[in-house]
């Protein structure tokens, strides 16, 4: 490259087959133009200074005759080296007629040669597979298009869409609960046809829109984003177009379409009757609302909401120039890096725009390809899902991480010892000892208070009440009755083998007087002991419906609904029975933290919502691991922290995650602790490193879900 672009040798040529369009204006007001690339159908902007050196050029001139004849012939006035630059960036893309070096060649190949592995890995975001070639079809078909976006036509739809968006606020509430009718897989799929459909208009209002300013449509295909298959049209030709407004209408059409099918469809789920007909009516409106509104309006991905933004803001490759000049900005405000700005002339309300929206993009993106990996993860396949978390974290964390280390140290002899620098170096540096250094910590896991001692008072037999002799919030001492229930069938039975108890007593008696008949004798007293132990059972079981307390304490629950001649069934719980002095604390512990968990350590409890604080220590941990959970108020269901799952045959709270029940001993002091309080049991833990341990953890889950 120095050979060809020197001081004194003729500079190259420019492509022949190169081909030159007006562009839209800057946002101050200088031209700018589009020079197109056949070969590869790609278009680079030009500035109005780039565009007179290619203009100027002739066979034969040198750097130095080049910039006088620019300086000379306008009012520009441009410097050898921004001439020199110019023709070096062509060079770079193949724009020069100059042939090339077989090294640089094989240079490029070996840059491109990647294996299928390291192309997934940055190109899986983004997929494009062109289907057909549409120009043809839309230059035929035009002529009937046309109609439909008509002035006349726009007033219809604009009138009816906001009918339909009137129509919506008066029955709102009704619009969002129809959703939960179509979680299911019917609805699933009529989602999904509907979207194809749409979608497909959608294209084409693009495609429209293009041809009807001329603009060749060379593709129509699927793109796969995050492997999510959508319909695209290639409207790149829109480049030639130098008005700006022609080329927003273009990224506008989409939108616009779907928002006239949202309205009308609106309208039509308002009036039809409820049935199949309002159902399709709904789908179509709901899909299309949420589709324009948060997906295709939103810059942060290069759906229209993105070309939108940099026509309206008129600034071409947006998402590139926006990045770089956060980055500058970034350098300079953290490391006092006194670099140029990447954008010439850009005013400070363009410059916080661009920064917001690089600041915006990054944060979209890296929360929805986490919740894309998260998603897989929970439901589809967890290795997968582990696989992809890892892919982005390398992608929009450590890569972006390295790109600009590296950036940083090529322009080490421009970064000189300043404030700024030596505040972000401290900063970092304070940063990665807290993060790698072994620091105290304090484990905090999910608590909630119970007594020691408490009594469930359930019903032993299927009986009917006789009489309740408590009452809620009385207290109790052991051995006092409870409840006293009766079982007629229980009567009964026992009446009967107190009646066969009777006869066999006499049956031995009578054997006893014949000798013929005494050999029978051991068999009747064996009848007689049987039928003898069947009564004193039938019995105690009649004792135990006389319920009494026992321990001492206070009836803090107790069903309000029993009355004497009641049935209730066997096993109903209808009341409970606690010392409400003796409390203490059960905390649930994950099996990652059970090394920081001792016998005798110190405890706290926070009580959730509150500023009580009451201290303990761990008195026992249970050695096997909870497989339920009974204490409910912690469950993910209940607005708990701990995740569950509901059996839906017992109605058991399963636990999702591995959990040990420690329990914590509070110390008595002037506060009462009450019991049923949940918060935050805190324990201190040894000293260890935050990357370790979190390095731990994501290797456990790794090593885990993948199998190994």
């Amino acid at each position: 490259m120095a050979e060809l672009i020197s001081d004194d040798k003729p500079l190259p040529l420019f492509r022949k087959d190169l081909e030159l369009y007006d562009g839209p204006e800057e946002s101050d007001g200088s031209p700018t133009l589009n020079l197109y690339d056949p070969v590869i159908a790609k278009y680079y902007k030009i500035n109005w200074a780039e565009s007179l050196v290619l203009k100027s050029h002739k066979p034969g001139m040198t750097l130095e005759e080049l910039t006088e004849e620019v300086n000379k012939k306008t009012t520009l006035q441009v410097s050898k080296q921004e001439v020199k630059f110019f023709f070096i960036d062509a060079f770079r893309h193949d724009l020069l007629a100059v042939m090339k070096s077989p090294e640089y060649y094989h240079e490029i190949y070996q840059q491109k040669n990647h294996n299928i592995f390291k192309w997934m890995l940055f190109n899986y975001l983004y997929i494009r597979v062109p289907l057909f070639n549409p120009d043809k079809f839309l230059g035929k078909t035009i002529k009937y298009v046309r109609p439909l976006a008509s002035t006349i036509a726009f007033t219809i739809y604009i009138t009816l869409s906001l009918i339909g968006i009137i129509l919506l606020f008066t029955r709102f509430g009704e619009f969002i609960n129809t959703f939960t009718y179509f979680f299911n897989f019917e609805g699933i799929l009529l989602y999904a046809v509907t979207i194809s459909c749409i979608k497909v208009v959608h294209e084409l209002a693009h495609a429209y829109s293009a041809k009807n300013y001329d603009v060749y449509v060379p593709s129509m295909g699927l793109a796969l984003i995050v492997l999510w298959p959508v319909l695209y049209t290639d409207v790149t030709d829109g480049w030639k177009l130098k008005e700006r407004k022609q080329r927003l209408l273009i990224s506008c059409a989409g939108i616009i379409s779907e928002l006239i099918i949202a309205g009308l469809a609106t309208i039509g789920w308002y009036y039809a009757p409820k049935g199949y007909l309002q159902s399709i009516f709904f789908v179509i409106a709901s899909i299309t609302w949420v589709s324009t509104l948060v997906i295709n309006l939103n810059p942060a991905i290069k759906f229209d909401g993105y070309y939108i933004l940099s026509d309206l803001w008129g600034i071409d490759n947006l998402q590139t120039r926006a990045f770089a000049v956060t980055r500058w900005k970034l350098r300079s405000v953290f490391l006092g890096l006194e670099s140029p700005c990447p954008e010439e002339r850009l005013s400070t309300r363009t410059m916080l725009g661009m920064i917001s929206y690089s600041i915006y993009t990054w944060i979209y993106r890296i929360f929805l390809y986490t919740a894309i990996a998260l998603f897989v993860y929970f439901q589809f396949t967890k290795t997968l899902g582990v696989f992809l978390f890892f892919m982005e974290v390398a992608i929009f964390l450590v890569w972006p991480l390295v790109s600009e280390f590296n950036t940083i140290s090529q322009m080490r002899a421009d970064l000189k010892s300043n404030p700024r620098l030596m505040l972000t170096v401290t900063v970092v540096l304070l940063f990665i000892g807290w993060l790698v250094l072994p620091l105290p910590h304090t484990e905090k896991f999910s608590g909630i208070s119970v007594p020691i001692e408490q009594q469930v008072i359930y019903v032993p037999a299927d009986s009917i009440v006789k009489s309740v002799d408590v009452k809620r919030g009385e207290w109790v001492t052991k051995g006092q009755t409870i409840v006293q229930l009766y079982s007629p069938i229980i009567e009964t039975v026992v009446k009967l083998h107190q009646l066969e108890s009777d006869i066999l007593q006499k049956q031995i008696y009578l054997l006893g007087f014949f000798d013929q008949d005494r050999p029978f004798i051991p068999e009747k007293r064996a009848e007689y002991s049987s039928n003898f132990e069947k009564l004193h059972g039938l019995k105690n079981k009649q004792n135990e419906l006389n319920i009494r307390a026992t321990i001492n304490g206070e009836i803090y629950m107790l069903d309000d609904f029993l009355y004497k001649g009641m049935s209730i069934s066997q096993d109903t719980v209808i009341g409970k029975i606690a010392d409400t002095s003796k409390i203490e604390v059960i905390a649930y512990i994950p099996e990652s933290d059970l090394e920081s968990v001792s016998v005798g350590q110190e405890a706290k409890f926070r009580v959730l919502g509150t500023n009580e604080l009451f201290y303990g220590k761990v008195l026992n941990i249970h050695s096997l691991r909870a497989q339920t959970l009974k204490h409910f108020p912690l469950a993910s269901l209940y607005t708990g922290r701990l995740a569950v799952t509901e059996d839906k045959v017992t109605g058991a709270m399963k636990m999702v995650d591995s959990y040990y029940i420690a329990k914590i001993e509070i110390d008595k002091g002037d506060n009462q602790l009450r019991f049923g309080q949940t918060g935050t049991v805190e324990v201190e833990g040894p000293w260890r490193s935050k990357f370790m341990h979190f390095a731990k953890k994501v290797l456990s889950v790794f090593w885990r879900e993948s199998g190994a």
